[in-house]
């Protein structure tokens, strides 16, 4: 598992925090996954994939690797790959289907961890 995983799980650093400490470690962002319906969650760069461990996860634990999924997409994006992945956290917020809901979700979640 990744450092910055590690870091996270353990409230060493927040969300934001471990997004930009991953994206360094693996050389860049390129696309995030987390689709609960196929089982897939993942952060990708150009060479690897990082298997996020949801399975078994405790309810913060799981609520913090969703978080680190949408920032993993968000820092995609801002690496300059616009098709970022998939990212579905409910009926109203998906960067597929519902893309109002979740840029408000993922603008929530960087002003609460840049403060």
């Amino acid at each position: 598992m990744e450092q910055a995983i590690r870091e996270l799980l353990s409230g060493r650093i927040n969300t934001l925090e471990a997004t930009h400490l991953l994206d360094a470690e693996i050389g860049g962002i390129t696309s995030a996954k987390w689709n609960p319906g196929t089982g897939q969650y993942k952060i990708y760069n150009h060479t690897r994939v990082i298997s996020l461990p949801v399975r078994g996860a405790r309810r913060k634990e799981a609520e913090a690797l969703q978080e680190l999924a949408t920032l993993a997409y968000w820092k995609a994006q801002r690496n300059g790959n616009y098709q970022a992945g998939e990212i579905h956290l409910g009926k109203s917020c998906s960067s597929k289907h519902h893309k109002n809901g979740f840029q408000a979700y993922t603008q929530k979640l960087l002003a609460q961890y840049a403060a």
